[in-house]
C-alpha cells in the first residue's frame, strides 16, 4: 500500500511538472509572439517614416523657394511703384522698406538696375540712376532705403 501510494504521488508530481513545463513553454511562445509583433510594428513605422520624410523635406524646400520668389516679386513691385513716386517728390525725400526672406535673397546692382536674386529666379528693378550695391546675401531681416538726391534716386541696402 505504501508503494502504491508513493507511485501515485510521484506520478501525480510528474504529471504536474509535465503540465507546468508545457504551460510555461506555451506561455513563453506567447511572449515571443508579442515581442515579434511589436518589432514588426516598429519596423513598419520606421519604414513608412523613411519613405515619407524625404517627400516632406522636398515639399518644404519647394515651399520656401516659392515663398522667396513671392517676396522678391513683392520687393520689385513695391520698389517700382516707389521709384516712380520718388521722381515727383523733392530732393531729400526718403522711404525705408523692411523685408524678411525665409530662405534667402541676394541683392546687387549692375549700372542702374537693382537685381534681386533667389535660388531659382532673378528679378530686376530699373532705378534710372547708377547704383553701387555689392552682391550681398540676406537670410534674415533687411531694409532697403530710397533717397532722392540731385543725381537721382539712391538705393541703399542694409
Amino acid at each position: 500500500m505504501k508503494i502504491c501510494f508513493l507511485k501515485k504521488f510521484y506520478s501525480k508530481i510528474f504529471v504536474e511538472k509535465k503540465e507546468f513545463f508545457f504551460n510555461s513553454l506555451i506561455y513563453s511562445n506567447a511572449k515571443g509572439q508579442v515581442s515579434l509583433e511589436y518589432l514588426l510594428i516598429v519596423t513598419a513605422f520606421f519604414s513608412i517614416l523613411l519613405i515619407v520624410l524625404p517627400i516632406a523635406v522636398n515639399t518644404m524646400d519647394s515651399f520656401l523657394f516659392a515663398s522667396d520668389d513671392l517676396t522678391a516679386k513683392s520687393i520689385v513691385s513695391e520698389l517700382n511703384e516707389n521709384i516712380s513716386l520718388m521722381n515727383f517728390l523733392g530732393e531729400g525725400s526718403s522711404r525705408v522698406f523692411d523685408y524678411s526672406p525665409l530662405k534667402g535673397l541676394t541683392i546687387y546692382s549692375i549700372g542702374s538696375k537693382l537685381i534681386i536674386q533667389t535660388e531659382s529666379n532673378n528679378f530686376e528693378v530699373e532705378t534710372f540712376s547708377p547704383q553701387l550695391i555689392q552682391k550681398t546675401f540676406f537670410d534674415s531681416k533687411f531694409s532697403i532705403t530710397l533717397k532722392k538726391s540731385s543725381k537721382g534716386i539712391v538705393v541703399q541696402v542694409q
